[in-house]
């Protein structure tokens, strides 16, 4: 489950039964109020980091604080995991505060695999990094989804999350086949698999939101990732309008019945 901050203290208190967690890094920089709280959930479950603000294919380098800081809760928390997204959100000293997309080409692969390289050594451990939902492409790509992620991975031997609900949006938007990303992958290169819910415009672009339930073909393409790559720690995300605690633990229990849990 996502573990998000108004669980915490619940999680903590009542101990659910689950198999790991994941928070967002930056939530706990600078040894916040939250970070003892997190500790005693890191003692009863195994924990994964995941970061969605480094901006890894920015133009220039990622932010030294925010790496010293990530590094820092890394030592102290010692995940299971530790996550980054395939995106840009720095240029000319502005921060943009969005998972950004880049062009598909073997520019963008040897940016991908310098970060990557430059971060696995950094925090000496294998990361893992995230396919993004993109509601444009770029007449500049020359490389398929599917190889583009898996040239990342073997190029620079991080793993990969593959995040089924942004399969499915980048699907209904811009008819490109989840199931053909998935063949053009190996199974040692998946690390997790994440879906999630979104909202469902009357438009004809589906919005990655994370404010609402798994919807059913999400759930398919979970059963078609875990044929394809075997059973796979699996996270069931919600970033906002979050519901009791008790739904999220019901969707938990769906996504390890498709596991075979």
């Amino acid at each position: 489950m996502g573990l998000r901050q108004p669980h915490l203290a619940e999680v903590s208190r009542n101990k659910p039964c689950l198999g790991w967690m994941e928070v967002h890094a930056e939530n706990y920089f600078s040894d916040n109020a939250l970070v003892p709280g997190l500790l005693q959930v890191r003692r009863d479950y195994p924990l994964a980091l995941h970061g969605v603000a480094m901006g890894l294919l920015s133009p220039a380098p990622p932010d030294e604080r925010h790496l010293q800081e990530l590094q820092a809760l890394v030592e102290r928390l010692e995940p299971v995991l530790v996550s980054e997204h395939l995106c840009w959100n720095r240029l000319n000293g502005v921060h943009h505060y969005d998972l950004l997309p880049v062009p598909a080409m073997e520019e963008t692969v040897a940016l991908a695999v310098e970060r990557i390289d430059f971060l696995q050594t950094r925090l000496k451990r294998r990361v893992a990094v995230e396919n993004l939902t993109s509601y444009v492409r770029f007449a500049a790509s020359s490389l398929p989804e599917g190889e583009y992620l898996a040239e990342i991975c073997r190029r620079s031997g991080c793993g990969l999350v593959l995040d089924l609900e942004n399969l499915y949006l980048n699907q209904c938007n811009h008819g490109e086949s989840a199931a053909a990303v998935m063949a053009a992958l190996s199974p040692e290169m998946v690390m997790e698999f994440h879906v999630a819910g979104h909202l469902a415009p009357t438009a004809p672009t589906q919005l990655d939101t994370h404010d609402a339930a798994v919807p059913e073909p999400v759930w398919s393409l979970l059963e078609v990732a875990v044929r394809r790559f075997g059973a796979k720690p699996t996270l069931v995300e919600r970033d906002a309008n979050l519901p009791p605690l008790e739904e999220l633990l019901s969707e938990c229990a769906r996504a390890a019945e498709v596991l075979g849990a």
